[in-house]
């Protein structure tokens, strides 16, 4: 969540990263989840406990000094957001739309006035997410 990973970014990011892999209690040799796995737990677990563990997370990060806090600014929609953006997906996949866009989001989105933004270098043409 807090490096906005997709599911397939995250089993990447798993299977590459060695202190990500040790994070999450994974062997150097063990093979890390598939990306579906991700949204089955995500699934399973809900979005309010989802929500309750992140925080625990966060308050164990802050008392061991990893996180250290200046200010806060609180924000709950994108972690709404983020839940229901891979439902709102399939819903968009089985109602025949290629794509999941700006046009077909407010069909098939819990969040009528959601919509996908991104910045783009017009230079190199590549992607930046805005968050």
């Amino acid at each position: 969540f807090m490096e906005d990973l997709s599911d397939r970014e995250m089993q990447r990011f798993l299977e590459e990263n060695t202190a990500a892999k040790y994070f999450c209690g994974f062997s150097m040799q063990e093979k890390t989840p598939h990306f579906t796995l991700f949204s089955k737990v995500r699934e399973r677990i809900g979005t309010h406990r989802l929500a309750k563990l992140f925080a625990k997370v966060r308050e164990c990060l802050k008392k061991q000094g990893y996180l250290p806090e200046v200010f806060t600014c609180v924000d709950a929609s994108h972690l709404v957001s983020k839940a229901h953006l891979w439902r709102e997906r399939d819903q968009a996949l089985q109602a025949q739309y290629e794509k999941l866009n700006n046009r077909v989001l407010p069909k098939v989105a819990v969040d009528q006035q959601a919509s996908i933004g991104c910045k783009t270098s017009i230079r190199s043409g590549t992607a930046i997410r805005s968050t």
